[in-house]
């Protein structure tokens, strides 16, 4: 009972955290945009052979759109009631986000790899949310020392054992997992990094035990060739 009270803690801390940040970014970003995009507009009335102006509202509408798509992100993530989840969106959603806060700047390749139709799972958005971060964090520190740095991340139907999940997997071309330690790496305290940082030795055992409650799993193995592969499987319930 203490340690699920303990994890408990820790997901809201952890989502009150990414709320706080992000609601003061979108606050604080979105005013000064709508500004610059006004004055935008009277040079353009006032100048409209000048066609670097044209330019700058391009890139500023794309970033009012970034915008606009995190405040959509932000909400369905502290929303905290059973919702239907589009996992295809929530993939793209995530990996857009990762790519405008700069995880990638290490020139990581990202393709995802995603089935169409697949149906959509019930779920707290945030939680989900929470463990794909935590497995695309984990293949972000894996690549970004390497030669090749790639992650492929792909979704699926399955069937096993008389129930259909949706499979989500992570795969990336780091040096991969050793095996020995597989079983401590869902370990509450326990990581193969590098100590130094204060949420080390916790993701995938909070994400092992958010998926657990909602009757999905968290799988990791090698993968074939080089790299490593997070696996996570979510319940389809109807």
């Amino acid at each position: 009972m203490k340690a699920d009270i303990g994890m408990e803690i820790l997901r809201y801390q952890r989502l009150a955290s990414l709320g706080r940040d992000l609601e003061g970014f979108v606050h604080n970003a979105a005013g000064p945009l709508n500004i610059i995009l006004g004055y935008i507009q009277i040079l353009q009335s006032k100048y409209p052979e000048e066609s670097g102006l044209g330019k700058i509202w391009t890139a500023g509408m794309e970033l009012n759109e970034g915008l606009q798509e995190l405040s959509s992100y932000l909400e369905s993530v502290q929303y905290e009631s059973v919702q239907a989840i589009d996992i295809n969106k929530m993939i793209l959603h995530k990996l857009e986000l990762l790519r405008a806060n700069g995880e990638f700047k290490h020139n990581i390749v990202s393709l995802a790899e995603l089935s169409d139709g697949l149906p959509q799972v019930r779920g707290v958005y945030g939680d989900i949310a929470i463990c794909l971060d935590v497995i695309l964090n984990n293949a972000i520190e894996a690549v970004q020392d390497e030669a090749i740095k790639k992650i492929i991340i792909r979704s699926e139907l399955e069937s096993s054992e008389g129930e259909d999940y949706i499979k989500i997997t992570v795969r990336d071309t780091g040096a991969g997992i050793d095996e020995g330690l597989m079983s401590r790496y869902f370990e509450l305290g326990y990581s193969g990094w590098e100590a130094g940082e204060s949420e080390r030795g916790v993701g995938l055992a909070l994400a092992a035990y958010i998926l657990e409650r909602a009757g999905g799993m968290i799988r990791l193995t090698n993968s074939c060739g080089c790299g490593s592969e997070a696996i996570i499987y979510l319940r389809i319930r109807q």
